[in-house]
């Protein structure tokens, strides 16, 4: 968003896809790969829609464009937890926004079976089950260790409940944490650039 507002003005968010694509080719001189392509697209459409928070499938191409990862339109599939929570970080800092549809809570909330997850990353607490029993106790246990902010163990005990989920907790919190650094680094680089 900062090369491309630094480069082309704000004008670019009501721009048709291809007209993007011909500016950026003409006044940056680069031609984007596909990968940065969809980011723009999927920048472009947070930015001027709430389709990605009333949409299961739009929120499903947007996290997996702004994690740079290929998305098909016409196929929806289950992104991974740490995906998830990146994805609802960078558009939650890009728009004060956070109330989702319960469409796109399901699916996230899927997405996290899917993988085995059980405590979810700490901006989807909205979207977090309450659980009982025993799958209840892992998640309390694990929320605490969390907000205690120590690291797993060196030495997973695959066979303890509370270690692995531990692990998918912290490994969430860890991927969004790199790459929100990431973010900043670029932008303060395209900021100073301009």
């Amino acid at each position: 968003m900062e090369v491309l507002s630094a480069g082309l003005g704000r004008g670019w968010l009501e721009w048709e896809h291809e007209t993007i694509r011909a500016e950026i080719v003409k006044t940056l001189g680069v031609e984007p790969i596909e990968a940065v392509f969809e980011k723009i697209m999927a920048l472009q459409t947070l930015l001027k829609t709430d389709l990605f928070w009333d949409d299961a499938l739009i929120f499903e191409n947007t996290v997996l464009a702004f994690n740079g990862l290929p998305f098909d339109f016409d196929l929806i599939k289950t992104c991974q937890p740490r995906e998830i929570a990146y994805g609802v970080v960078a558009a939650i800092d890009l728009r004060d926004k956070s109330d989702f549809v319960p469409d796109v809570a399901e699916y996230v909330r899927a997405c996290h079976r899917e993988y085995g997850v059980l405590v979810f990353h700490p901006v989807l607490a909205s979207m977090q089950p309450q659980y009982d029993g025993f799958r209840g106790e892992i998640a309390e246990h694990v929320q605490k260790e969390i907000a205690s902010g120590r690291p797993p163990l060196e030495n997973l005990n695959h066979a303890n409940a509370i270690e692995v989920q531990y692990l998918k907790a912290w490994d969430a919190l860890m991927y969004v944490q790199e790459l929100v650094q990431e973010g900043k680094e670029l932008a303060s680089r395209a900021k100073q650039s301009s």
